[in-house]
């Protein structure tokens, strides 16, 4: 069984996160802070989500405070599953993660995902077909990908599956790669992380839509993501 405080999977997000921790959450040996998910309260840096009245505000007001929580985690005989995507935290705010981690002992868990499929997941999941579609220039594409840096959303947008980033930050913690081409397998999900849990969700709920696919996008369209993201495809690979 894990042997930690926090079990804190950084992301990115829409790699098989959420039914991850759906799973292990209905599992009596772990447990959380306030029924909450995605804690962000000993982290700074936090993903864009569609943020309303600032670009550097989560869209989540904290209703607790870092004492409470850190509170908590030192009050509890189980490990805390906290599945912050914090994946940039490492590289933003490296000290604040080394003070979390010298405070308490924090196995980190990232799942490595093709980040061409983390894209088509998140344009689905947030309805964004004239992102991508079988009718988009492959010029269209390029040009949008280089204008990420000029723009806070597309930044984090296309930004979360970049993993040769931001993932290089977080190899001196406590860290676990899980491959998501695996999930389909419990048992090697169960002797990578050194746990003997149940999965009874056997699917995420969170996409549901699958309008957008690999088939449906042009050969040269895909082309131009796949040279954007083959930096991190090498670096997944190596870690897988």
């Amino acid at each position: 069984m894990i042997n930690a405080d926090v079990i804190s999977c950084i992301g990115p997000p829409k790699s098989g996160t959420t039914w991850l921790y759906d799973n292990l959450v209905l599992d009596d040996r772990f447990t959380v802070f306030q029924d909450i998910k995605e804690v962000n309260i000993w982290n700074k840096w936090s993903p864009f989500h569609n943020r309303k009245r600032s670009e550097d505000l989560w869209m989540h007001e904290h209703h607790f405070s870092k004492q409470q929580y850190y509170n908590a985690i030192e009050q509890s005989d189980k490990p805390v599953l906290d599945f912050t995507l914090c994946y940039r935290e490492a590289l933003a705010y490296p000290d604040n993660v080394d003070f979390f981690t010298q405070k308490f002992k924090v196995k980190f868990i990232c799942i490595l995902k093709d980040p061409v499929d983390i894209l088509i997941s998140h344009v689905n999941s947030s309805h964004l077909y004239g992102l991508i579609a079988n009718s988009k220039p492959a010029t269209a594409m390029q040009e949008l990908l280089d204008g990420r840096d000029k723009h806070k959303g597309l930044y984090d947008m296309l930004g979360m599956s970049k993993y040769s980033e931001w993932l290089p930050n977080w190899l001196n913690y406590d860290i676990t790669f899980l491959d998501y081409d695996r999930f389909d397998d419990t048992n090697y999900i169960n002797d990578t992380l050194d746990i003997d849990v149940q999965y009874p969700i056997k699917a995420s709920n969170v996409t549901t839509n699958k309008l957008l696919t690999r088939k449906r996008m042009n050969s040269d369209l895909l082309n131009v993501l796949e040279n954007f993201y083959a930096e991190d495809k090498n670096l997944i690979n190596s870690l897988k």
